[in-house]
């Protein structure tokens, strides 16, 4: 636990000497949704933990993010995964102060498909697919093979070009 000087925005003394307020060391419990698809629609994520208030900030990926207190257990920020620069993994934590909590992960996939086999890419990033399907050649095959017979489907072949840069 620390103090926090708001107007000169300066930590004061452990003991509680000096002016400033004191700031508690939030704690986060959960984030929901904890996943987004990579280029999807903005999403409202909320941060259950504790001691929260109206000076808790979310910090996203290492940013603070606009934060909206809903109560002393919950706050929410917007996510938007079109400016994510590809799958993985960020961290999302809450601060109060300069006080912070442990670290959620956050995780951007890309777009799957459901190919031959039930293989659904959408839980790998491009390159895990790209080996996946250098070590898989039959079902490569066999999942262009059944679109040539006229299913109407997306097939990996087609999720791959899709994903090479313009």
């Amino acid at each position: 636990m620390t103090f926090w000087d708001f107007p000169n925005q300066e930590v004061v003394r452990a003991d509680g000497s000096g002016p400033g307020i004191e700031v508690e060391t939030p704690t986060l419990v959960s984030i929901a949704p904890a996943t987004a698809v990579v280029g999807g629609a903005p999403l409202t994520m909320t941060c259950t933990g504790t001691k929260f208030d109206s000076w808790t900030v979310i910090v996203f990926n290492g940013g603070d993010e606009p934060t909206t207190f809903i109560d002393a257990t919950h706050v929410s920020t917007v996510v938007h995964p079109a400016t994510a620069s590809g799958a993985g993994t960020v961290p999302v934590t809450v601060r109060n102060g300069n006080e912070s909590s442990a670290p959620r992960d956050f995780t951007f996939t890309v777009a799957g498909v459901q190919a031959e086999g039930g293989y659904d890419p959408g839980a790998y990033t491009v390159d895990e697919v790209k080996a996946y399907v250098a070590e898989h050649p039959d079902e490569l095959d066999a999942t262009y093979s059944a679109e040539q017979s006229g299913k109407a489907r997306t097939t990996l072949l087609d999720w791959l070009a899709a994903q090479e840069p313009a």
